[in-house]
């Protein structure tokens, strides 16, 4: 079949002749019939039939249009051949029979008309068939119509993940496309009118028409990816002949050079999230509690909490102006920069000895290490015992430096910008040394109380000093230059370089992946293998195909950092090395200013304003609170599950403009951000089953990650223990044993921790070690938390049992503690007769039986579960003042309730947000 017959076959199909397409999805609501031969016996107007077909749905053509069949037969069942049969039409719509009153029936019997519409609704098509015994009605047919989609809506929900999420990689405005100068440069979703802006650059091209050596005219869209044109295509061959992708492009690339008359489809995300079920706002706030702070909220606290918007607003409020928030905001963008990889409990001094420009970083060395002719710390000016754990608390500080700028940012509610734009650092008067900064320089920035040096934090400027050797060769008055946490000496030694990688690493890792969310890795899928043996690697970059789809977008921005080597030692000018075999350096295109000196304040100045900043910031915002997982953009034509996949695209998508556009309007302040995902549905759904949603919305909602839940991280799981039992969980049963749940060597990992390099990404699914590990976690912390609740003797004190004493058998009040216990630790409201609180029962009176059974040989608490002594470091033996020693346990009570509470800690609603 040639092109232009292929491109009238499409339209046929449609039933368009050149005049918009599909997108509804129309349902017929009749049966079909067909008679065989050809008759000349009377019409039977029962077998007779009204038929339609969908002529789509396709892309972005405006109208929805069904394909209508009169199947006229005698009562032999033999077609009619020669019949005048009339369309007629009820409702809104068009319906065109070829331009005339009436269509003769062919050979087979048939005859047909097109029907179309821009609206919804039920219409009615009947028909007339002229015979010579008079005129027959045949049996009506109702048509749905769900209305028709704009070019920007076929484009979100079918073109761009069938077919132009694989021309992105190389048509963006970052990379090829950039490089070659052309204008077809698509967007990338998530910024303001993507879909539309994606539209204008597509229509350019689809209205160009060109001319194929056969003489065939192709809209040059659909010729230059399917290698129609003798010029080629960088890319190769994208799109195959007769794949359901040039059906696609065909349709869509006639539907941009048709007008219609589509006013759109209703946003088929916000449909969906607008039909689940939505937290109350006292839950919104338990929850959020747990995801800002890792406190638990208290039945008491929720009770007192109005249930209404206006109360959680406060409530927010509140946790964000706590220190344990502060903490939350430091993890979630450690998990986005990695730079926690440097602190001392995963590299050592690794952090001190990365640049050796700085020359104090064994300043602080102590013990074994410290020689007093060379390090300062051990001479006379400071004592050993004031050097004694200070380069600990050094390295941290050096390695938690890009996040404290984050922290120092958020909670003075200043644009989040300001991280790649500061022209200074924060430093305590440790990092200060280590920077090389004088003794005046310091006496500026902080006070004189020695005890605070690790905690103390000032704004301050890197410079050269005759205690660094910042600049190289360069002048002795050297000045740093200061993006933020760009220039940080953290960032720069986790995303380190070598004279091949050029800063390559920096740009795609920080630039794109990190303050862009643009993952160059998926550009495309070139292979080096393509390159003949002999090629010179270097000059590939910039010259080979498989290289240049990233080489185009990475290299103009690794440029920006040829002032910084290695592990980044500043030079005043570049090694040669960084600039050989690389383009001029250039943001997106645009070039440094003549006589710039700043370059990467230039570049942080150019990231802070791009549209796509604002969603990279967002983003870890996302994945900390809710286990955010952005989905793959690129989807099989002929995926049978791509109506709920496309669906969950556009969840997300609509979620993240909206929120990106709130943080603009927020001016790029995290706390009114954080706010706002908090009122989102990603966070505030119950769940994603309901009555009122089809099964392809369920699907979409629940791939999209709304109301899916995820565990909490092991940080999060530490402290909320802490919160509700007064200890978190360490080895041993031991009050000073090593924390295991955050614990890289111990349980960390298993419970979906990371360590920021070779495990850089929390996995945050169930696994059946987690559930071991959690079981384990459970039983271990009921056996010491009971009995510590027990021996506080003001029932109003303790944190877990209110209303019953390790006498108690009163089964109204073992209820009632445990409706407490069920909001407690898992902020869920039971009542009488639950299902969930009779199955509680049931462990604490089965657990209560059985061991009553045994307890003759056992009436006290095995040692490591009695509370004999306060669970802390330095332990207070009971009894004391408002406490006393729990130990026996002759009714088998005490050991009931910790399997009841061991019970309750590992159920699911626990350790899942």
């Amino acid at each position: 079949m040639s092109r232009l017959s292929s491109l009238a076959s499409a339209l046929t199909f449609l039933g368009l002749a050149l005049a918009g397409c599909p997108s509804g999805v129309p349902s017929p609501r009749t049966g079909e019939g067909e008679g065989e031969g050809e008759g000349e016996g009377p019409l039977d107007p029962v077998a007779s039939l009204l038929t339609a077909d969908q002529a789509g749905p396709l892309p972005g053509d405006g109208i929805a249009t069904y394909a209508i069949t009169a199947t006229v037969v005698d009562r032999d069942g033999l077609a009619m051949a020669g019949l005048a049969v009339a369309f007629t039409l009820e409702g809104s719509g068009t319906l065109d029979s070829g331009g005339a009153t009436s269509v003769v029936t062919a050979s087979d019997g048939t005859a047909h008309a097109t029907l179309s519409s821009t609206s919804s609704g039920i219409v009615t098509v009947s028909a007339t068939v002229t015979t010579d015994a008079g005129d027959v009605v045949l049996a009506p047919l109702e048509l749905e119509f769900v209305g028709c989609r704009t070019a920007a809506q076929a484009f979100e929900q079918e073109l761009y993940p069938k077919v132009f999420s694989r021309c992105q990689g190389c048509h963006n405005e970052l990379g090829l496309a950039r490089a070659y100068g052309l204008s077809f440069m698509l967007p990338f979703p998530g910024v303001e009118d993507w879909a539309q802006r994606g539209v204008d650059v597509i229509a350019e091209l689809a209205g160009q028409v060109e001319t194929l050596d056969s003489g065939e005219q192709v809209s040059r869209i659909v010729a230059k990816p399917s290698l129609l044109l003798t010029e080629g295509h960088e890319g190769g061959r994208v799109i195959e002949s007769g794949s359901e992708e040039e059906r696609l492009l065909i349709a869509f690339a006639a539907s941009l050079n048709t007008p219609n008359a589509c006013s759109g489809v209703d946003d088929r995300a916000a449909e969906a999230l607008s039909r689940i079920e939505l937290l109350s706002p006292r839950e919104t706030f338990a929850r959020a509690s747990i995801a800002l702070t890792g406190a638990t909220a208290t039945p008491e606290e929720l009770a007192a909490m109005a249930d209404s918007d206006e109360a959680l607003t406060e409530k927010l409020d509140e946790l964000m102006a706590s220190a344990a928030f502060e903490t939350r905001i430091v993890e979630m963008y450690a998990d986005w920069f990695l730079t926690d990889r440097l602190t001392k409990e995963f590299s050592g001094r690794g952090i001190l000895n990365r640049n050796n420009q700085f020359t104090q970083r064994s300043f602080y060395a102590s013990g074994p290490q410290c020689d007093a002719t060379v390090n300062a710390c051990c001479a006379e000016t400071f004592s050993e015992a004031y050097c004694a754990g200070k380069e600990d608390a050094l390295i941290d500080t050096l390695a938690r430096e890009p996040l404290e700028i984050i922290k120092r940012v958020v909670r003075e509610e200043r644009p989040v910008s300001d991280i790649v734009t500061l022209d200074h650092t924060l430093m305590t008067p440790l990092s200060a040394t280590f920077y090389g900064l004088t003794a005046s320089d310091q006496s500026a920035l902080f006070d004189n109380n020695l005890d605070n040096d690790a905690t103390e934090t000032a704004e301050g400027q890197i410079n050269k000093t005759p205690l660094n050797t910042l600049g190289g060769t360069g002048p002795d008055a050297v000045a740093y230059p200061h993006a933020g946490l760009l220039t940080t000496h953290a960032m720069l030694s986790r995303w380190t370089t070598t004279t091949s990688n050029k800063n390559r690493g920096r740009a795609q890792s920080l630039i794109m992946r990190r303050l862009l969310n643009i993952d160059v890795m998926k550009f495309a899928e070139f292979s080096t293998a393509s390159l003949a043996l002999d090629a010179d690697l270097d000059a590939a970059t910039q010259t080979e195909i498989a290289c240049t789809v990233c080489h185009a977008a990475v290299d103009p921005l690794a440029g920006l950092w040829r002032n910084f080597a290695g592990s980044g030692q500043y030079r005043v000018a570049p090694l040669p090395s960084l600039l050989v075999d690389m383009p001029t350096s250039a943001f997106l295109g645009t070039p440094l200013p003549d006589g710039e000196s700043d370059i990467i304040g230039f570049a942080g100045v150019h990231i802070a304003a791009h549209e796509r900043f604002p969603l990279a910031m967002l983003v870890p915002l996302l994945q900390g609170l809710v286990g955010f997982e952005e989905l793959d953009s690129t989807l099989d034509a002929l995926d049978p599950e791509f109506p709920e996949k496309a669906l969950a695209l556009e969840i997300q998508r609509k979620l993240l403009s909206d929120l990106r556009a709130r943080f603009v309007l927020h001016d790029l302040r995290v706390k009114p951000l954080i706010k706002d995902i908090i009122d989102s549905e990603m966070f505030r759904a119950r769940g994603v089953i309901g009555t009122t949603l089809t099964p392809v919305e369920q699907a979409g909602l629940a791939r999209a990650g709304v109301g899916r839940g995820v565990m909490i991280t092991p940080e999060q799981l530490d402290r909320k223990l802490t919160s509700l039992v007064g200890f978190t969980y360490r080895r041993n049963l031991s009050a000073t044993g090593t924390a295991l749940l955050t614990n890289i060597g111990q349980y960390r990992i298993l419970l979906g921790g990371i360590d920021y390099e070779s495990i850089a990404k929390r996995f945050r699914e169930p696994s059946p070690t987690f559930s071991r590990v959690i079981e384990r976690m459970a039983n271990e912390i009921s056996c010491i938390a009971v009995p510590q609740d027990f021996a506080i003797t003001d029932a109003t004190q303790r944190r877990l049992f209110r209303t019953v004493e390790i006498t108690t058998e009163d089964p109204a009040l073992i209820q009632a503690e445990l409706i407490g216990l069920h909001k407690l630790l898992l902020e869920e409201d039971v009542q009488a007769g639950d299902t969930e609180l009779q199955e509680s029962l049931a462990v604490f009176n089965d657990t209560l039986a059985l061991g009553r059974g045994l307890v003759g040989a056992s009436a006290n608490l095995t040692g490591d579960c009695d509370a004999t002594a306060s669970f802390e470091a330095t332990p207070v033996p009971y009894p004391t003042d408002g406490r006393v020693s729990v130990q026996a346990d002759p009714d088998y009570i005490i050991r009931a309730w910790m399997v009841t509470v061991s019970y309750l800690l590992s159920d699911p609603r626990f350790f899942f947000e």
